[in-house]
C-alpha cells in the first residue's frame, strides 16, 4: 500500500469522505488519476476516474473569476471601475464603491450571512443587499462576491453565466464534462452524491434556490479529467494574468484573483506562487505556475469541514511519495 492510499483509508475509517478522486500532473509530469471507496454508498456506487462531482466553491474559480478575467483581458470590463457601475440594478450602492477587484478579493466589505436568500427571488435579493463594511477594512469570505461577479459576467457579455463559461472556457478546453448547473442526463449513472443533496442536484443552498438561474458562487458539475484540463490552461497562462497575479496588503491574507495564495494550505515543497481553492462539500484544487504542476483532491465529504480539509492537503502531500 503507497502513502496516497493509506491517508485515503485512514480518512475513509475516520468518516470523513466516502470516497475520492485524486489527479496530479503539470508540465513535464504525466497525469496521474486515482480512485477510491464510494461515489453514491446509498446506491452501492464506486468511485471511477469519470465520476461527476458537484465542486461546491471551486466553481468560483473555474467558472466565474475566468469568466471575469477573460472580459477584462478582452478590455470590456475594468476590475478598479466600481462593481456597481456594470450592475445599474444594484439598488445599494456602497460608499466607498467596492471594485470588481475588490468583490474577486472578498474585501468588498459585504460578509457572508446571505439575507438574500429569505427573498422570493435570490437575485433581486442579491440587488438589496448592503455591505456590511467599508471596501478594503478586512477581508471575509462571501458568496455574495461571486454571485456579484457572475451578475456583472451576464451584464457585460449579454447572455447568461453558463453559457459565457460554456462560450470561452469549457468548449475551448475541451471540458465537453463540465456543465453549470447541472450534470449531463448521459452522466446521471456516476454522479457522487454529496452531504446536503441527492447525486446530481446543487449542494449549495444559494445556487439552488437561484435555479434555474445559475449564479457565481456555486453550482458547476465536472470530473476529474476536465479539471486537470483547466489546470494545464492556467499553467500556460501569462505570468502577469491578474488570475495569477498575487497581491500581498497589510493585515490582509495573500490572494490572487478569485484564488487563496496563503500558506495554511500550500501543499509541502510547492512554491509561493501556488494558488488553490476548496469546495464546501469536499474538494481542493491546487496550482503552482511556478514548479508548472497541479493537483485535486475530490471527495464527497461525510465528515468535518476543517479536519477534511487538512486531510486532503496531506493526500496531496503524499503524491510527492512515489
Amino acid at each position: 500500500m503507497n502513502e496516497v492510499e493509506s491517508r485515503v483509508l485512514n480518512q475513509i475509517d475516520a468518516g470523513l469522505f466516502h470516497g475520492a478522486v485524486i489527479l496530479d500532473g503539470g508540465r513535464n509530469r504525466p497525469l496521474r488519476l486515482f480512485c477510491f471507496g464510494s461515489a453514491d454508498p446509498l446506491a452501492g456506487t464506486p468511485m471511477r476516474p469519470d465520476t461527476v462531482f458537484d465542486i461546491a466553491s471551486v466553481s468560483k474559480v473555474v467558472g466565474t473569476a475566468t469568466a471575469v478575467a477573460f472580459l477584462i483581458d478582452e478590455e470590456k470590463l475594468d476590475p478598479d471601475r466600481p462593481f456597481a457601475d456594470y450592475l445599474p440594478d444594484y439598488r445599494v450602492l456602497p460608499r466607498p464603491a467596492a471594485t470588481v477587484r475588490d468583490l474577486a478579493m472578498h474585501i468588498s466589505g459585504f460578509d457572508n450571512n446571505k439575507p438574500y436568500e429569505h427573498a422570493a427571488n435570490l437575485i433581486d435579493g442579491v440587488r438589496d443587499t448592503p455591505p456590511v463594511h467599508p471596501a478594503g477594512e478586512k477581508f471575509e469570505y462571501a458568496c455574495v462576491n461571486f454571485i456579484l461577479l457572475g451578475m456583472i459576467v451576464e451584464s457585460v457579455s449579454g447572455v447568461p453565466l453558463q453559457e459565457f463559461a460554456r462560450r470561452v472556457i469549457f468548449t475551448p478546453l475541451g471540458m465537453s464534462e463540465t456543465n453549470w448547473g447541472e450534470p449531463f442526463p448521459h452522466q446521471h449513472f456516476r454522479i457522487a452524491r454529496m452531504l446536503n443533496a441527492a447525486p446530481g442536484i446543487i449542494s449549495d443552498e444559494s445556487a439552488r434556490f437561484a435555479m434555474p438561474h445559475r449564479i457565481g458562487n456555486a453550482g458547476i458539475f465536472s470530473t476529474a479529467a476536465d479539471l486537470a484540463r483547466f489546470a494545464d490552461a492556467m499553467l500556460r497562462l501569462r505570468s502577469d494574468s491578474i488570475l495569477l497575479r498575487i497581491v500581498e496588503r497589510p493585515g490582509l491574507p495573500r490572494r490572487s484573483f478569485g484564488w487563496d495564495a496563503g500558506t495554511e494550505f500550500r501543499p509541502d515543497n510547492w512554491s509561493d506562487k501556488t494558488l488553490y481553492h476548496s469546495g464546501f462539500t469536499g474538494q481542493t484544487l491546487w496550482i503552482d505556475p511556478e514548479n508548472g504542476r497541479f493537483a485535486a483532491v475530490l471527495t464527497n465529504r461525510c465528515g468535518d469541514w476543517a479536519e477534511a480539509k487538512r486531510g486532503r492537503l496531506a493526500i496531496c502531500n503524499a503524491l510527492d511519495s512515489f
